[in-house]
């Protein structure tokens, strides 16, 4: 994505999802959850953070960022309201 705008828009369409989205029973993002990566994504634009490559929701129900770079990729996976989960993966 080249830009937060793009990543708070997608957020919106994953805030609409249903349960099933996929066709194979994948679980929609609870509204709270999705309002608070939208938060979450307006906060890192003010902070002047790049935007990430994609924004996407799992099977499971979680809103996942991931950065690429040269180096491996990080990714932010938006659990629920109170805890996230980071990592970093190197490209080897």
């Amino acid at each position: 994505m080249e830009s937060w705008d793009e990543v708070i828009d997608e957020l919106h369409r994953i805030q609409d999802l249903q349960n099933d989205w996929d066709g194979l029973g994948g679980l929609a993002p609870t509204p709270s959850l999705a309002a608070h990566a939208i938060e979450l994504a307006g906060q890192l634009r003010d902070a002047k953070y790049s935007p990430p490559t994609w924004a996407a929701v799992n099977t499971n129900g979680v809103i996942c960022f991931e950065w690429m770079s040269p180096l491996g990729y990080w990714v932010l996976e938006i659990t629920s309201l109170n805890e996230f989960e980071y990592y970093f993966c190197p490209l080897v």
